[in-house]
């Protein structure tokens, strides 16, 4: 199933096309062009006349408008938001500006109509159920005058600075640069005054920048005619307690937390081999602390298997293994055993290793590393330093024998031992680096099945540690690329393009964070992306990649904490390359799940369950119809114990455009008495009015909250008006009215409360919690808990009465924080006395100031947070998620790129204390669980090709969006512990997008 994308061209004459002699109607012509020969579907639409003799000419050009009139065009009472209506765009590309600068308007003048013109789309999307990505051009250069010039500037930077405020605050917008691209006068219309028109070359190099720009959000939004294709690159490493960690990241998202996959069964920093036994099962080889070679495995995207002994213990401790494909039926490794022997281990397609047989005289240092690679296509060759620091080698042609003597190719130039990196020059050269004795790069050579180079050519100054190790891989089809870090801690990079020579001097593309001779890893991430891994001196896990012939990152990236020991290895490669996801999900089990987690069932909606639809006969409905209360699609979740139940608060429910209740959030209760024994037990009821359609959450002086403004977190406590005895529901609500003058609270969070929140009666205000003001903003999102404070001695600020712990999510780079608030049975809280974390431990880590709450760690994005403490493990839990459908941070630092994330898993911290927090643990990853396709839609990839789609009749709803996981609130009733196992089995509501409702889900983990 493919589907084109609707994308809106929206602006001025420059939109138009307005002095393009070539006829191609402007930019609109080339960038058509572009996204064709890119194999993606697109469809141009607007009013405007049709300008351009292109194929697709449907635009929103309208010459001669300034921003203030694309919002509303006097001349026909019509403007952004009725052309929305109308056309259904799913992406705008937005130039404007340039006629406000030609009628003498101040930059910020134009910097807000602007805003304003994005505050119509935003309505456009409230008012349709359905969401639209801004491209945002900072615009082209003005060359009309020196003060248009330097107004044109200083719009950019404006525009700019409102952009980024916008994402952050969720807006799915993106920036397109123009300002410096143009040149006058080439590229530029002359023929009429005043000159702010691109000429056709003006235009053919504004082409590619719309490109790259699109190309940031296209890849959620394109369904390729064959479904989608899938690319997982994993690395695993040692960390410092000899745990073997495992990490993966999906095309190009966020690499995800590490996840341990063995216990504490190998020396720390231990280096691991991985290759593919066969198309779907991908194999790890490591030699254990005790010196036994150990094999664990992983099917497809599933969970690893733990690592089972294939030898005894003839090997020393974390020595080196290489691996690689013999025969495409064999996959052969080879390590130097104890005593000083080569020796091989094989298996073929999927059966049992073979023991590992010697294959040389001992005349290796033991546990000397092996390079191995194919020479031909039927010659697998193996190159390692012997004891005498001679580069030696060795083969096996298809299904033989290997050579019993390795034969010396090298002078003794290397120190015994040394590691040495082989791959593909061309088809027809295989070449292999290495570091000498007197810390030089060199290379050797062999073409075809001829004999090797007798002497490595020097290739670089004496900048290595003697015997460093060196990564190889493929940049692209014709470069070879190297990597290595210098005597310095510098990671430096040197290539060969085709049969050429290498570059003679490696240039270094990182500051000196790694210690001298720290291994790397390389491998393909996607088709146009090499990414390399490896441990900085602080025991970070750090990645830099580039994309096809381009330049590396400057600065690697940590992607883990320092749990590794500097320098530790890094094994990296594909796990699944360019795989079908229809294919991938036809070859897997049918329906969704894995030991880690299960969906137990739908929990709102209508009609049949997503993940069953497909079968004949009799069909599993959803658990709770819940259209008849006018809740056709739902999210979130948080939940309190109130009275005997379970009382949800959800978020915003579409019903139809123009209504009251468009939009606000929806309460509902699970009744005392119903376990969960299955789906079906878990029943709930509606809170409703008096017209049998749902009650919206509400509060006193404010009525209902609209898009994005939901309830996040709650708890029960007796407050004032309860004797002290009876609770009352208290939750925490994101609130932005769009009308901050007349509103009567500030943007932020609320505290609301009520004394039966199973009844339709308003929540009352009880203060103002986090808001937009300066030295605020760290508690947006709101997880709270309530705590007996003589249980925690010496964690919070008292140890008598009761108290509420505070998680939240605001503030800078979606920042994670702490509070702590003193609770009175028979009062109401009271802001004052909320405490903020600042660091340390006892009182004086404890603040008045909420603007001196302490960062306790980073998010990836914007997320639900839920809290719990579970007194049989001694643990705090917190679930959140990674996942986001638009642009999201790269990695936790502030200045990070974006970029899209819809696989991101959910995860869980534990803590001792509730700022003392483990690294994430994935409780449900939509790959790995098996859930897209299933119960996640994944636009031509569904199980039975029919989306579902919310509401039943309105497509716009889905676009080519993919389904993503959020909003994972604990229901805590649930909880299980087993002692013994020390294994933590959870229950918790998952919002799933598309479809736009609710599951149930179980997960289960170990806690250290």
């Amino acid at each position: 199933m493919s589907s084109a994308v609707r994308i809106m061209p929206l602006g001025d004459s420059i939109t138009e096309g307005f002095g393009d002699e070539k006829d191609l109607g402007g930019y609109r012509g080339p960038l058509f062009q572009l996204l064709t020969h890119a194999g993606l579907t697109v469809d141009f639409v607007g009013s405007a006349k049709p300008v351009g003799n292109i194929p697709d000419p449907d635009h929103e050009g309208h010459s001669g408008h300034t921003a203030r009139e694309l919002i509303h065009d006097p001349a026909t009472n019509k403007g952004v938001f009725e052309w929305l209506q109308a056309a259904t765009p799913e992406i705008v590309l937005l130039h404007a500006g340039t006629n406000n600068i030609i009628r003498g308007e101040r930059p910020e003048q134009i910097a807000g109509e602007i805003a304003e013109l994005l505050n119509e789309i935003d309505r456009y999307e409230t008012f349709s159920h359905t969401t639209v990505t801004v491209v945002l051009a900072k615009i082209i250069t003005n060359p009309s005058s020196l003060l248009a010039l330097a107004r044109t500037a200083e719009l950019n930077g404006l525009i700019e600075k409102m952009a980024a405020a916008r994402i952050a605050a969720g807006d799915r917008l993106t920036v397109a640069d123009f300002g410096n691209i143009l040149v006058f006068p080439g590229d530029f219309f002359v023929a009429s005054e005043p000159v702010v028109h691109p000429s056709a070359s003006g235009y053919g190099k504004m082409a590619p920048v719309w490109f790259d720009a699109l190309s940031r959000v296209l890849s959620n939004r394109i369904v390729p005619a064959g479904g989608y294709t899938l690319d997982i690159l994993t690395g695993l490493a040692v960390d410092r307690n000899g745990i073997l960690e495992m990490t993966s990241v999906v095309d190009v998202e966020y690499w995800k937390p590490l996840v341990p996959i063995s216990g504490p069964i190998f020396t720390p920093g231990a280096p691991v081999a991985m290759a593919k036994q066969t198309d779907g099962i991908l194999t790890a080889l490591a030699v254990d602390k005790d010196g036994r070679l150990v094999v664990a495995s992983v099917g497809g995207a599933g969970i690893w298997q733990t690592p089972v002994g294939i030898s005894s213990a003839i090997f020393p401790p974390g020595a080196p293994v290489a691996m690689a494909k013999q025969t495409d039926g064999i996959l052969t490794a080879l390590a130097v055993d104890k005593d000083g022997r080569l020796v091989v281990a094989s298996v073929a397609g999927l059966g049992a290793w073979k023991l590992p047989v010697s294959i040389s005289e001992t005349i290796f240092k033991p546990g000397t590393p092996v390079a191995m690679a194919k020479q031909t296509d039927g010659i697998l060759t193996a190159l390692a330093v012997d004891k005498n620091g001679r580069l030696v080698v060795t083969s096996v042609a298809g299904t033989g024998h290997w050579q019993q003597h390795p034969v010396g190719i090298s002078d003794t130039i290397f120190l015994p031992g040394t590691p040495v990196a082989m791959a593909k020059q061309t088809d027809g050269i295989l070449t292999a680096l290495a570091v000498d004795k007197d810390g030089h790069l060199v290379v050797t050579s062999v073409a075809g099945t001829g004999h090797w180079q007798q002497h490595p050519v020097g290739i670089s100054d004496t900048i290595f540690l003697p015997g460093t190790p060196v990564a190889m891989a493929k940049q692209t089809d014709g470069i070879l690329t190297a990597l290595a870090v210098d005597k310095d801690g510098r990671l430096v990079v040197t290539s060969v393009a085709g049969t050429g020579h290498w570059q003679q001097h490696p240039v270094g593309i990182s500051d000196t964070i790694f210690k001298p001779g720290t291994p790397v890893a390389m491998a393909k991430q996607t088709k146009g992306i090499l990414t390399a891994l490896l441990v900085d001196k602080d025991g970070r896990l750090v990645v830099t990649s580039v994309a096809g012939t381009g330049h590396w990152q400057q600065q690697p990236v940590g992607i883990s904490s320092a749990i590794f020991n500097p320098g530790a290895h890094v094994a990296l490669t594909k796990q699944i390359d360019g795989v079908n996801l229809a294919a991938f999900l036809n070859a897997h089990p049918q329906f969704s799940g894995s030991p880690l987690a299960q969906r137990i069932g739908q929990l709102t909606g209508d009609g049949l369950d997503p993940e069953y639809r497909h079968l004949p006969g009799a069909l599993k409905q959803v658990v709770n119809a819940t259209g008849g209360h006018g809740v056709v699609g739902v999210d979130l979740g948080a939940n309190i114990e109130f009275d005997g139940k379970i009382v949800f608060f959800f978020g915003d429910v579409p019903t139809a455009p123009g209504r009251p209740d468009d939009q606000s959030d929806w309460v509902a209760f699970h009744p005392a008495g119903n376990r969960l024994d299955s789906p079906a037990a878990f029943g709930l009821i509606s809170v409703d009015g008096a017209n049998g359609r749902f009650h919206p959450f509400s509060i006193q002086g404010i009525g209902p909250l609209g898009i994005g403004q939901t309830p996040t977190g709650a708890f029960s406590y007796p407050g004032e008006g309860s004797g002290g005895t009876r609770d009352q529901a208290w939750v925490f609500a994101f609130y932005y009215p769009a009308d901050l003058a007349n509103a009567p609270e500030p943007r932020g969070s609320l505290l609301t409360k009520s004394n039966d929140p199973t009844q339709p009666v308003e929540f009352s205000r009880v203060f103002s919690f986090s808001t937009f003001d300066q030295g605020s903003g760290r508690f947006f999102q709101v997880a709270p808990w309530v705590v007996d404070n003589a249980k925690f001695p010496g964690v919070f600020p008292s140890s008598e009465g009761d108290g509420l712990v505070l998680i939240g999510q605001g503030g800078p780079a979606n920042s994670v924080h702490l509070a702590w608030m003193p609770l009175e049975k028979g009062s109401d809280p009271r802001r004052s006395a909320i405490r903020y974390y600042s660091g340390g431990q006892g009182t004086n880590a404890w603040s008045g100031s909420e603007g001196d709450a302490r960062d306790l760690f980073f998010t990836i994005g914007y997320t639900s947070l839920s809290l719990a403490w579970i007194p049989e493990a001694k643990r705090w839990l917190l679930l959140y998620t990674l996942a986001s459908p638009g642009a999201i941070p790269l990695n936790p630092d502030r200045g990070s790129p974006n970029q899209h994330n819809p696989n991101g898993p959910v995860v869980a911290r534990l803590g001792k204390t509730p700022w003392d927090w483990t690294d994430e643990i994935i409780i449900f990853d939509p790959l790995r669980d098996n859930a897209l396709g299933r119960f996640m839609h994944r636009p031509g990839d569904d199980l039975d090709q029919v989306p579902p789609v919310l509401p039943p009749d309105f497509n716009l709803a889905y676009g080519g969006e993919v389904s993503y996981a959020y909003g994972p609130f604990l229901l805590n009733r649930y909880t299980k512990w087993d002692a013994n196992a020390r294994e933590l089995t959870i229950y918790y509501l998952l919002s799933t997008f598309r479809p736009y409702q609710v599951q149930v889900m179980q997960s289960q983990f170990h806690v250290a």
